[in-house]
């Protein structure tokens, strides 16, 4: 129910004040048996009242078209307010339908959160299950490497029993520039005796020494100049000469153990530099000579009982 304006009341209570006041005047008139001159008196008295009634009726009047212009206005505003109303009305019926379908919305992510979380559990339980798995199939794998690692220790070990193998042999570069392979004992100024005695032991031994295959042969006769080389003597005084054992095949590059087929010796002198002593001719044969290159490769063995070790696999 709306309000009345208060300016509206005042204006009732003034038109009603004004109506009441000459109705009064009017009915407290003096009676017609009065002189004439009471009489004019008393229009006179009339006349000033109608003046005063007329100037009260036009400031009434103008009252009153004041009063009617603010209820115009408030009019005007009330139906502002009620445009507004209006406007605000829509806004919240439309903000009514957008809370309203959040609630569902809300709802329907309730629903799949609580959904979702069922099945994360679910997933959660098969996670810890697999890694369960997972580790118990990670403790088998390391316990199958564990046993392939011993078989293949074994098969290694079988294959090494079954298979020729250079195990005990040396590389050219664990030889080449190694002090400990120089014929220490000579020095530079003997150089030219150093090749003398080493020409000599490979004639000498040729002529005293026959080779025989399968009986006596380049292993044999090999490890015998190894071991006059290491056992010079000049004037009664020990003058040992370096020398390593090569077994290799001279027909072939880079053959393998089981391929080999032939020994000779690398002789060294007194800066660790090589020449080769054929056992079964005796032959030195030095850098220069175009044989030299034959003889480049090999498994060289510092110990005949090295040699040995790793000829039995042959045998």
């Amino acid at each position: 129910m709306r309000r009345v304006p208060p300016i509206f009341l005042l204006f009732l209570l003034l038109i009603g004040f004004g109506i009441g006041f000459g109705v009064n005047r009017f009915t407290h008139q003096p009676s017609q048996s009065t002189s004439t001159g009471g009489n004019l008196e008393t229009v006179k008295q009339l006349e000033a009242e109608v003046s005063l009634l007329r100037a009260e009726n036009e400031g009434l009047s103008s009252k009153l078209a004041e009063l009617q212009n603010q209820v115009a206005n408030y009019k005007e505003e009330i139906s502002s307010l009620n445009s507004r109303i209006q406007e605000l009305e829509a806004a919240i019926s439309q903000k009514d339908k957008v809370i309203s379908s959040l609630n569902a919305d809300k709802s329907r992510l309730n629903y799949q959160l609580s959904t979702t979380q069922v099945e994360n559990a679910k997933l959660k339980l098969q996670i810890e299950e697999r890694n369960q798995t997972i580790s118990r199939l990670v403790d088998d794998l390391a316990k199958a490497e564990a046993e392939k690692d011993s078989l293949n220790a074994q098969i290694a070990q079988l294959r090494k029993q079954l298979t020729p193998s250079p195990d005990h042999a040396l590389s050219l570069g664990e030889v080449l520039g190694n002090p400990k392979f120089r014929s220490a004992a000579w020095s530079w100024h003997e150089k030219d005796e150093w090749r003398w005695k080493v020409e000599e032991i490979g004639r000498t031994y040729n002529s005293t020494h026959t080779y025989i295959p399968g009986n006596f042969d380049c292993n044999d006769m090999a490890v015998d100049l190894w071991n006059m080389l290491l056992s010079v003597r000049i004037n009664d005084q020990p003058k040992p000469i370096k020398s390593v054992i090569v077994v290799g095949n001279l027909n072939m590059v880079g053959e393998t153990f089981s391929e080999c087929d032939h020994a000779w010796l690398y002789v060294f002198n007194h800066e660790g530099k090589i020449c080769v002593l054929e056992p079964i001719t005796g032959e030195v044969i030095y850098g220069s000579n175009p044989k030299f290159g034959a003889y480049e490769e090999g498994y060289i063995y510092e110990w005949p009982s090295d040699l040995w070790a790793d000829l039995k696999k042959k045998w």
